[in-house]
């Protein structure tokens, strides 16, 4: 009744506000409007405030687009949302668009955080850092840690759904989470300084500092936050002496641009980070000295060209990533006494494309892209079976070479319709060519309606883990996938209201699953087919000049087939997903936002603790700012306001009600 209720409520707010538009759409639609011409914008991945109903540029086709020109399924957080959710982390934040639910990020700070899309896990999803492919080649599916990204740097977040291999390659299997930076300095000389605490004895502070001229720009930022936190294990026999699971970290970021030529500009920009933290041995099992250190630096240097009709831009970066976790032997729990593993991975990246205007109707983007991986990996302890050392990998060993050519045209050939088609051939020193490709019609119905359709294959090579490691296999084929999008969106005639409407389905091949055989032979196999599909409804809507308004509602549904049985696929992520947000602005300087989520019921995996499903949750944030004396800013925030019980992973907790307050001062 409770999924009813929402469903019932998400609709009427729909369809309440269709009921003006559909008459509005009605009396124009003679007009016969066309998509607006094609063109590349001089403007830069980050220099640009997006939002979905005020049809400003995205980046679903790596030039600038209008969201009303592009048919591809993009969900925008723009800054003010980001902004008014600062205090939630990341893999949370990204659970207010739909389709995406996150794991690990409200239980204690520094466990393992997991993203879904659609119901694909993370290995098959690419994360982006303003426009550049991160990951991690030591994880076992090479996943990023999103910890490694501050919600307090984030601009804006745009997700990208369906198979994007076409463009950015490997991983994108079943979209893309791009993460844009703060880098803009608007005056010539500004700084700030950020103060918090929280809930759990959290303590954080930070500071940015930019500087602008006519042929520089700089912005640097700096964080460092420490909390006691709570025990991360859901101890089922509590015996008083359990620990709080702590943590802390450092950050550094900085962007450097300079301005060669009116037309052309030479960018840097670097992260450092670093974060420590106590982790419990297991599910229910508390540990007193279990700890993780983990290191990561990101470095990227770009050159960008701009003309009237046609963009250059040469991307290098380097990324560095350092993971140790010591289980000490002063605390023996499970079967395990002392264990203590290192892992290492490097990853170089070059990228290059270029963008054409070729007539108002015809624009298209060609690239080429270079990337490296390699990952140093050594596990060693001892325990009930004595002790034990996995089988050590090193880079000259573990490593992989990937080069890809692109191609993208996206044309308008009727005043109505218009075609995006695209292809890329990569090349990988593992598996040899592959080639994938995308065709993504839009049909203007009227001037205020689109139908699309996205067809699109996705791509994704083994990890080293998978190829290299002691469960390694080396003839591990790659993934590969067929995405199909069919929708239909509105937007209002003022922009200040739009609803999507999209139905999808993935078919993927040659899963790639962890097998323990009858012989108790444990490996990573090639294992048939997996299958997706879904719905998601979202609405957004301003509703004057100081108040907005956003709701979502998505099903999805997945099985693994594999010699005529099915298996169930959705593990610990729901079926079922909805949420609303608002945010009230009744003057300049005073903000009042909330978040309301819906968590469906979801299955445990085969070895979790408890019952075969997880309780449905209903999940509360209230978050408020005020400008004092023009240059001081007060948050505050209230994250699980109703203390909801809830169960991310069996066997582990979760925070409770949490309240954030921090000061800024703008100078």
């Amino acid at each position: 009744m409770k999924t009813q209720s929402f469903l019932g409520a998400v609709m009427l707010y729909s369809f309440s506000l269709l009921s003006p538009l559909w008459a509005q759409t009605n009396e124009v639609a003679q007009t016969n409007a066309a998509p607006d011409s094609i063109a590349p914008d001089s403007i830069a991945l980050s220099d640009t405030t997006v939002t979905m109903t005020d049809g400003v540029t995205v980046t679903a086709s790596r030039f600038p687009l209008k969201l009303s020109q592009t048919g591809k399924v993009v969900s925008v957080l723009d800054r003010k949302w980001v902004e008014a959710n600062k205090a939630r982390p990341l893999s949370v934040l990204l659970q207010q668009l739909p389709g995406i639910y996150s794991t690990g990020g409200r239980q204690s700070q520094g466990s393992t955080q997991e993203v879904f899309l659609r119901g694909a896990d993370q290995g098959d999803l690419l994360i982006m850092v303003d426009g550049v492919p991160v990951s991690d080649a030591s994880q076992i599916d090479q996943r990023y840690d999103l910890q490694y990204i501050d919600p307090q740097s984030i601009d804006r977040i745009e997700i990208l759904k369906g198979a994007q291999s076409t463009l950015w390659g490997s991983q994108a299997v079943a979209g893309v989470i791009h993460i844009l930076t703060k880098q803009n300095v608007d005056a010539p000389l500004e700084g700030s300084l950020t103060a918090g605490v929280a809930t759990h004895n959290h303590q954080s502070l930070g500071g940015s500092f930019g500087f602008r001229n006519q042929t520089w720009s700089v912005r640097v930022s700096a964080q460092v936050e420490e909390t006691e936190g709570f025990n991360a294990a859901d101890v089922v026999e509590v015996t008083g002496d359990e620990t709080r699971e702590g943590f802390s970290s450092a950050s550094g970021r900085w962007s450097i641009t300079r301005q060669l030529t009116d037309k052309s500009r030479l960018s840097y920009r670097g992260t450092i980070q670093g974060y420590q933290t106590d982790l419990d041995a297991g599910a229910g099992l508390d540990d007193r000295d279990y700890t993780a250190d983990q290191h990561h630096q990101m470095h990227a240097l770009s050159w960008r060209s701009v003309t009237e009709r046609s963009t250059f831009q040469i991307t290098q970066q380097v990324l560095t990533t350092e993971r140790v976790f010591l289980n000490d032997s002063t605390h023996k729990t499970g079967f395990t006494d002392w264990s203590k593993g290192d892992y290492a991975s490097k990853e170089a990246f070059t990228d290059a494309y270029w963008t054409a205007q070729w007539t108002p109707t015809l624009t298209s983007v060609v690239g080429a892209q270079a990337r490296w991986n390699a990952t140093r990996q050594d596990f060693e302890s001892i325990g009930s079976f004595g002790p034990f050392e996995s089988q050590p990998l090193t880079e000259s060993k573990a490593n992989t070479t990937t080069l890809a050519g692109f191609g993208s045209v996206l044309w308008q050939p009727l005043r109505r319709l218009s075609i995006e088609f695209g292809g890329r051939v990569t090349s990988h020193s593992s598996f040899g060519e592959h080639v994938t490709y995308s065709v993504n019609p839009l049909w203007r119905v009227t001037p205020n309606m689109d139908l699309f359709l996205n067809v699109s294959s996705g791509f994704r090579a083994p990890s080293l883990y998978q190829l290299y490691s002691e469960y390694g296999t080396r003839s591990l084929q790659p993934e590969t996938s067929l995405n199909t999008e069919l929708g239909v969106s509105i937007q209002s005639q003022e922009q200040s209201f739009m609803a999507r409407l999209v139905a999808y389905q993935r078919e993927l091949d040659d899963a790639i699953v962890f097998i323990t055989d009858q012989n108790f032979v444990s490996s990573y196999q090639n294992v048939g087919s997996e299958f997706n599909r879904g719905i998601e409804l979202e609405v957004e809507s301003a509703l004057g000049q100081s108040f907005d308004l956003a709701a979502h509602l998505s099903y999805q549904e997945g099985h693994q087939q594999q010699d005529g049985e099915k298996t169930n696929t959705a593990i610990r992520r729901p079926n079922v997903m909805g949420g609303m947000r608002a945010l009230w602005r009744p003057s300049s300087t005073w903000s009042l936002s909330s978040t309301v989520q819906y968590i469906g019921s979801r299955a445990k995996g085969e070895f979790d603790p408890g019952p075969e499903m997880m309780d449905e949750a209903w999940l509360l944030g209230i978050q408020s700012q005020w400008v004092l004396f023009d240059r001081i800013r007060v948050s505050g925030s209230v994250l699980n306001a109703l203390d909801v019980d809830y169960t991310e992973v069996p066997g582990y907790n979760t925070a409770g009600r949490t309240v954030h307050i921090d000061v800024t001062y703008n100078f």
